[in-house]
């Protein structure tokens, strides 16, 4: 198949272009993967709220710096993230 023996599977932007539905569905094919498999992904996606239902861990980039890393929780009430990608706190 596709994966072979990857270990790690990089995904730059898997949702671009999609329905939030199809995405959402794309990220429970990644969950089922990685529970399955053993399997770690690196993910690339601006929909961040997408995401944070199922991933462990966060790194927000802003202007090519990490700007707030952490678990899901930690990062979307993190004031940084939500001034930069929200607008305010």
């Amino acid at each position: 198949g596709i994966l072979g023996r990857a270990k790690l599977i990089l995904l730059d932007e898997p949702t671009a272009g999609v329905h939030y539905a199809i995405g959402r569905n794309l990220f429970e094919y990644i969950s089922y993967l990685r529970r399955t498999r053993g399997l770690t992904f690196f993910i690339i996606e601006h929909k961040i709220e997408l995401l944070f239902d199922y991933v462990d861990y966060v790194y927000v980039l802003h202007m090519g710096r990490v700007l707030s890393q952490g678990t899901p929780e930690e990062v979307a009430s993190d004031p940084k993230v939500i001034e930069a990608y929200i607008g305010g706190a």
